[in-house]
């Protein structure tokens, strides 16, 4: 199933504030959808060992408008300025260092004790820490850094359509992060069902699906490698601009 949002776009605007060492920044949006039927949180994955990656993903810097800044701090920013607030870090590898950044940004940080064990273990530990008004979860790897704000937009809106349905970002055909699930007793005891050595993907193939598109071509792009690192640096400074390929999606997304 596909959903349409371009009516959304125009609420895709910069926050504004500076909470707490002025690091981030508030937004004026609600994590809510319009009738206040979503309230989201946010899990983020940042325990693994960036074996391939020759440096350390969470703190690897990025250009972004206040100059060179850690991967996650980019990423909480992001969920801050829609109005998700909710935010659970789960650190492994170098765990100090991580849980330091979540505490500086006021998120709650975890540590998993056995990142060995792979993802989904992390995103086990993410969902035991999760406050009980959640209604929906953002389930979203550190090493995914440059989503934009209007895909979190648009999911948030697809998950009011469709509350019971596993919200995915779609652009030019491919998947990517973050997913947005229903945080229904239902579905969480489902991924339990799972145990540490399940995966995210086979986890949510049982579940109802629908695909948001989205004008997004960073979505899908992630840095497992020092090859895609040098990638997403430079898309990173021209973060606020569409690619031609953006701008078409966007064209045929409002059509």
């Amino acid at each position: 199933m596909n959903c349409t949002l371009f009516e959304t776009y125009p609420r895709f605007l910069p926050g504004t504030g500076q909470p707490g060492d002025g690091a981030f920044r508030q937004s004026p949006f609600s994590p809510f959808s319009p009738s206040g039927s979503i309230r989201a949180s946010a899990i983020i994955l940042a325990a693994g060992f960036s074996s391939r990656m020759g440096g350390f993903k969470p703190l690897m810097p990025l250009p972004s408008p206040e100059g060179e800044r850690p991967a996650l701090d980019i990423l909480l920013e992001s969920y801050f300025r829609i109005g998700v607030h909710d935010i659970v870090v789960v650190s492994g590898y170098r765990g100090d260092e991580v849980d330091a950044r979540a505490r500086q940004a006021g998120t709650l940080g975890v540590r998993n004790l056995r990142p060995e064990d792979g993802m989904f273990s992390s995103v086990l530990l993410g969902l035991a820490h999760l406050p009980e008004r959640c209604t929906h979860i953002f389930i979203h790897p550190v090493d995914v850094p440059l989503v934009r704000l209007l895909s979190l937009r648009c999911l948030l809106v697809a998950a009011e359509a469709h509350p019971n349905a596993v919200c995915v970002p779609v652009f030019d055909g491919k998947s990517g992060h973050p997913p947005l699930l229903p945080a229904t007793p239902e579905v969480i005891r489902g991924l339990f069902g799972y145990g540490n050595g399940g995966s995210l993907r086979l986890a949510l193939s049982s579940l109802p699906r629908v695909d948001v598109p989205v004008p997004d071509s960073l979505m899908p792009m992630d840095m497992d490698t020092n090859a895609d690192y040098v990638a997403m640096r430079e898309r990173a400074r021209r973060i606020d601009l569409l690619s031609p390929e953006e701008a078409s999606a966007l064209m045929r997304i409002g059509n």
